[in-house]
């Protein structure tokens, strides 16, 4: 039978895209719809490798892309949210999360017709987009409609090899550089596998093209096998391609996924055979029988079963070694990480904006950083207010850095979330989109009025001015106070209590105090126990008390709004 070698390259590679337009449309719509519960898994990454694997597993089953996964996971090293090894815990469970595609298109994709339900999935997702659109129904519809043109882009892909199937010579050619004849078949098959990976830039989607060709009888299982370890190769460039211009620990990460991939290649490959059989033995079907009707029933599921279970060994087996293949990494990749006042924005990174409950994590992080600047600034303005001289330079240079920090932080808060917001969020994210919006202005507002001190005690060194004993005091006390309240916001900026309470008392005090203190200090001037100068210095730093401690309860009730939330 002739083929017609265009048609079915133009036909496969448009079967293809499609099915990787659907991957992508799906795996938005599980990822949106799942966002609420994306921050707690994310919580879970703690310094155990366990805690990495099973939160690893858990992202990549529902956004179903490792690479999306590897991809995040760069960002979160680099952004400081884990260590390194936190970070290979988690590709662990990534790489074994991964083999869930295999299995769902090994079961649906080869086992029922696929028209049945790709083309009723679209119906019924297009009608509940456009019925229900910013509605968690409208987000299912994504699902539905990335989940049919998955399985119509297989049918397309099965259709297209289907030819070749009954070509004598590609039957020949296959069976010529089969992996069932020896090593050097193996390594060639590994390398097409890699190669593969490489240019479509998706494990799950060569994965699928693998099945496609081994269910048509074009290769055999040790050949799709050879090819599934190319894969697990392959898809190990994305993190690495994703780590170019991040720091040193994001880099190492990247690296750590791809000795560990490539390790447990080298192992499999060394016992190729007898794992093949192991597998045959383990799964239902004849995938090894010379009968090529037999043979085609069992070997998508025999494809799954060898990918799931290559990644859950190789995670078996590299556990106890998570801490050596750390130093492994770190002496590859040698440096010293950066200090963080090397720059200004940490946890900010634009890869995580396509996976908005993760980049509200960073939000949250880089406004804690705000919150630590504010109440620094505020401290150290104090800390001049209780002795200002020749001396003071340095920490006066220390309040205006703060202050530029405080600027540049909420300038890039709000183009990053303005970002975050393009995307598809739930009710909940769009609130605290706007709730840290509001926060980072605040805290930036916070940075103003301590400017405006740093000014006023600027003047009052500079013309000696000096306060009543009583004024000086009660400056302390009003200070205190705000003082107090920084400290409990910032303490509540990761993880919000119920702080409404205390907030409120914080609020009135200050107020009430601030009244009190310049009806005071206004009956001292007309006593003529203070002289103008000193009084006008008096009344603007108690309004700059006041408006930071205003401040501090807006930040206190968005704190508050979101853990109720």
């Amino acid at each position: 039978m002739k083929v017609n070698w265009f048609q079915m390259i133009v036909s496969l590679l448009g079967g293809l895209g499609v099915f990787l337009y659907g991957m992508r449309v799906m795996s938005r719509g599980l990822e949106s719809a799942g966002s609420d519960r994306m921050r707690s898994w994310l919580q879970t990454m703690t310094a155990h490798p366990l805690a990495g694997i099973t939160t690893g597993l858990v992202v990549t089953c529902v956004i179903q892309s490792s690479s999306a996964t590897t991809v995040m996971l760069v960002s979160l090293v680099h952004a400081g949210f884990l260590q390194l090894t936190q970070a290979i815990g988690v590709v662990m469970g990534a790489n074994i999360g991964t083999t869930f595609t295999g299995w769902v298109v090994a079961l649906l994709g080869f086992k029922i017709k696929i028209s049945r339900f790709a083309l009723p999935a679209i119906a019924i997702g297009v009608s509940m987009i456009f019925l229900w659109p910013r509605r968690k129904r409208g987000l299912w519809g994504e699902i539905l409609v990335g989940f049919g043109l998955l399985f119509l882009g297989l049918m397309f892909m099965k259709q297209a090899v289907k030819p070749l199937s009954k070509s004598p010579e590609v039957i020949a050619w296959m069976q010529h550089y089969s992996a069932s004849s020896g090593y050097l078949s193996i390594l060639m098959a590994v390398g097409i596998g890699t190669l593969a990976t490489l240019a479509i830039q998706s494990s799950s989607a060569t994965m699928a093209l693998t099945m496609t060709l081994a269910q048509q009888g074009l290769i055999d299982f040790p050949t799709a096998a050879a090819l599934i370890l190319g894969e697990n190769i392959g898809t190990t460039v994305t993190a690495n391609l994703a780590a170019i211009g991040t720091n040193i620990s994001a880099r190492r990460a990247a690296v750590a996924h791809f000795f560990f991939n490539t390790l447990g290649v080298c192992w499999v490959i060394l016992i190729f055979y007898p794992f093949i059989h192991m597998i045959e033995w383990m799964v239902p079907g004849q995938v090894l029988a010379t009968d090529l009707a037999v043979r085609n029933q069992a070997i998508a599921s025999h494809m799954a079963a060898y990918h799931t279970t290559f990644n859950v060994l190789n995670t078996i087996i590299f556990l106890p070694f998570v801490g050596a293949l750390a130093k492994l990494v770190t002496r590859v990749i040698p440096g010293e990480l950066a200090g963080p006042e090397k720059q200004h924005i940490l946890y900010l990174d634009s890869r995580l904006v396509s996976t908005p409950d993760l980049a509200l994590t960073a939000a949250h992080k880089e406004l804690h950083r705000m919150s630590e600047h504010a109440t620094e600034m505020f401290r150290s303005v104090m800390k001049l207010y209780r002795r200002y001289d020749q001396a003071s330079k340095p920490l006066v240079e220390r309040i205006e850095h703060c202050e530029d920090v405080l600027d540049n932080l909420e300038r890039e808060i709000a183009q990053y979330l303005t970002e975050v917001s393009q995307h598809q969020l739930s009710a909940k994210s769009t609130k605290e989109v706007a709730d840290l919006m509001n926060m980072a202005h605040n805290y930036e507002k916070i940075g103003d009025h301590c400017e405006s001190l740093l000014r006023y005690l600027k003047r009052k060194y500079d013309n000696d001015v000096i306060f009543s004993k009583e004024g000086a005091t009660q400056i302390l006390e009003l200070a205190q106070l705000v003082d107090e309240f920084l400290a409990l916001i910032e303490a509540n900026i990761l993880a919000p209590t119920d702080i409404m309470k205390g907030s409120n008392q914080l609020e009135k005090a200050i107020d009430k105090m601030r009244g009190e203190l310049r009806d005071e200090h206004t009956q001292r001037l007309i006593k003529g126990e203070c002289d103008v100068p000193a009084a006008l210095i008096f009344i603007d730093m108690l309004t700059s008390f006041e408006k930071i401690g205003d401040h501090a309860f807006n930040i206190a009730s968005y704190l508050s709004q979101a853990r109720d939330h």
